[in-house]
């Protein structure tokens, strides 16, 4: 699953991280430097250093052009031996050319040389026992044959991913131990070979592979490999990130295949899984994008998470009657996908009805389907990214047999345009409908009571929605970059708003907050760029931090009930009128732009700018008007009821921007909303009183 679902920083994380950023850069990571070269002291009694980094930030990068590392060093007129190339020493140093390291050294540590995009000399010394962990990962400019001293006996996991010129290996006779992943991406590699003698490894019968003997088990392959009929397993990432690799002819004789064992082989067209196989690992077949058809043989019992997940050309899938175990999202991402059946007899699984889809039994879960499938009204639910990633669908009913739409269910389903929910469905889940970029309708009914966190995330052809009175709470990011929403009905019944519920919802110009709102989160409707203005009815008392931040908010108006406004809550806002009701000023952090403070009218209760001159950053508005609202019929609450009332009513009912409105004092009529009667009788008023 690809997802954008990152809830919104906090300004006091930000703030941490950046401070914590700034101890770091300064903090010294060496004990001495010597002609450019930073050194760590390792053994005071034996005199041995590592060549280390200048600070703490292993990603500082500090090195550059060439750099020649001496046997020995002399520092506080003590001689030290330089035997190690120490934690990320040179990570990173994109700079960096070429690296000489001395025979004194027996250790090439963890991340030591990785990243260097433009190193293209460095020697492994005879003498050297051990290659960490990434030591080498990602030197994509080394190229040719690889020379591995006869001393080594240690490489390390992807100690040297990553490193796409190599072109052949030979593992020397010392090496007794390769890290799963260890030349993962050396898609170069047309040829491996092993010494004679190697007590741990073989390349035996010219397979251009390396074999671990005792076990028989593939460790590491290349695109020209050929898989003997001894061996009977093949191990994890063995063939990880190679192109070039089109075609696999697995034996029989092979009983087992790690996990990520072809991830990433991105030219694989066709592979055969031999009969034996009992299950498909995690990620085994991940990311082979030109892969079409699978054959599952019938001793495979379990398939499992991710292991054909972002296939992207895999057309069919037939599980047979022995899979009794089905991993999340094992074919996640295959838009291709146009076929899927289950063999009769399976007693876990079917395919109903033709469906083309894959069904728990026993619950009636649909847990994968495809731009063809047809779910029967038998389904009770929709699994787990049962359709994540079917780009191709433009169109999938549900049944009202449906009443639980699971996390990310249909997630990036790019080109679906309708979204239609039946009202049998109780419960939707995380995600389920994030990103179907092509919706433009969306029907939400009454028997859904709960729905997750970032549900119709990315729904950004989506104009209006109208939310069932069910749901009471709007979760964290239930909208969150619906960027051509316009307008949103929220239901009476809703008591809190989550974090970035409307974030970046760009169009949203109105949105009416109903009484029933008692908390609203951080970064709401932050990136709400065209919302109008905003009325926060009684009910709530705190603004959380960046609520509305960057909006288009000309009128802002704050309930009588409101005691907190939170930091940056109106950033990069431009209000040209604010109005708070209560008669005690809020407690508010920094908010307000400089020019709003210099240019906005705030409006205030009668008899309260004392108290609000009084009270941090409210003090800095410069143009302040105070109203009496306790004046029947005194619309635009300047303390006196004239014709003007009139005309500002009026305009108020025909939907003007006032900003401030006396609604408590204009019910004239007693009818509980302001209309053309109160109108009538406040002209009734003003006749009387002459």
């Amino acid at each position: 699953m690809v997802i954008m679902k990152i809830p919104t920083i906090s300004f006091k994380t930000l703030l941490l991280a950046l401070l914590l950023a700034g101890i770091s850069a300064t903090a010294s990571a060496y004990s001495f430097t010597v002609d450019g070269i930073y050194y760590n002291i390792s053994s005071s009694t034996d005199k041995t250093v590592s060549v280390t980094y200048k600070n703490s930030n292993i990603w500082s990068g500090e090195y550059r052009d060439t750099v020649i590392i001496p046997e020995t060093v002399t520092y506080n007129d003590i001689t030290y031996t330089v035997v190690r190339v120490g934690y990320a020493a040179f990570n990173t140093c994109k700079y960096l050319k070429a690296v000489h390291i001395p025979s004194t050294v027996t250790s090439i540590d963890e991340m030591g040389l990785a990243s260097c995009p433009e190193l293209t000399s460095v020697n492994i010394p005879e003498g050297v026992t051990r290659i960490g962990k990434s030591a080498f990962a990602g030197l994509p400019k080394l190229e040719g044959d690889m020379v591995l001293p006869s001393t080594l006996t240690t490489i390390g996991e992807s100690a040297f991913n990553n490193c796409s010129g190599f072109t052949h290996v030979n593992i020397p006779a010392s090496v007794t131990s390769i890290g799963d992943g260890a030349f993962g991406g050396c898609t170069g590699i047309t040829s491996w070979t092993v010494d004679a003698g190697n007590p741990v490894y073989d390349s035996r019968d010219g397979c251009n592979a390396i074999i671990h003997t005792a076990t028989n088990t593939l460790v590491i392959g290349c695109k020209n490999t050929y898989i003997p009929y001894s061996v009977t397993s093949i191990a994890n990432s063995a063939f990880s990130g190679l192109t070039g690799l089109v075609n696999v002819n697995i034996p029989n004789s092979v009983t087992s295949i790690g996990s990520r064992a072809f991830y990433n082989c991105t030219d694989l067209t066709s592979v055969t899984i031999p009969d034996g196989i009992t299950i498909i690992n995690k990620y085994t077949f991940e990311r082979c994008e030109n892969l079409i058809n699978v054959n599952i043989p019938n001793t495979v019992k379990i398939i499992d998470a991710q292991a054909f997940r972002m296939c992207s050309s895999l057309q069919s899938i037939m599980i047979p009657a022995s899979v009794d175990s089905i991993g999340r999202e094992a074919y996640a991402y295959c838009p291709k996908l146009e076929s899927i059946s289950v063999a009769s007899g399976n007693p876990v699984f079917d395919s109903r009805d033709n469906c083309n889809a894959i069904i728990k039994t026993a619950n009636r879960e649909l847990i994968l389907g495809c731009k063809n499938t047809v779910i029967p009204n038998t389904i009770r639910t929709i699994g787990d990214y049962a359709f994540e990633g079917c780009s191709e669908a433009t169109t999938i009913t549900i049944p009202n047999s449906v009443v639980h739409i699971c996390q990310c269910a249909f997630a990036d389903c790019y080109a679906l345009t309708s979204i239609d929910i039946p009202n049998s469905v109780r419960w939707i889940e995380y995600y389920a409908f994030g990103n179907c970029t092509s919706a433009t309708s969306l029907n939400i009914p009454n028997s859904v009571y709960i729905v997750g966190n970032y549900t119709f995330q990315g729904l950004k052809s989506l104009t209006s929605v109208v939310l069932p009175n069910s749901i009471n709470t709007i979760p964290n990011g239930l909208f969150q970059g619906c960027e051509e929403l316009v307008s949103i009905q929220l239901p009476e019944v809703v008591h809190a708003i989550g974090d970035g519920a409307f974030d970046d919802c760009k169009k949203l110009q109105e949105i009416e907050l109903p009484n029933t709102v008692k908390e609203i989160g951080d970064f709401a409707f932050a990136g709400c760029w065209d919302l109008n203005g905003i009325t926060i009815p009684d009910s709530v008392k705190v603004i959380p931090e960046g609520t509305f931040t960057r909006t288009g908010l000309t009128y802002v108006v704050f309930g009588k009930s409101m005691e907190s406004i939170g930091r940056w809550a109106f950033l990069s806002s431009y209000p040209t009128s604010v109005t708070c009701r209560g008669t005690t000023p809020p407690v508010m952090a920094t908010n307000f732009e400089t020019s709003v403070y210099n240019n906005a009218v705030l409006t205030i209760p009668g008899g309260t700018r004392d108290a609000y001159m009084a009270t941090n950053y409210w003090y800095n508005f410069q143009n302040i008007k105070e109203v009496y609202t306790d004046i029947p019929g005194d619309s635009n609450g300047n303390g006196t009821v004239d014709i003007g009332d009139v005309s500002y009513m009026i305009d108020y009912l025909l939907g003007e921007d006032l900003g401030f409105f006396n609604t408590e004092g204009c019910d004239l009529n007693g009818n509980g909303i302001i209309d053309i009667g109160d109108v009538s009788r406040l002209i009734d008023m003003l006749l009387d009183a002459q």
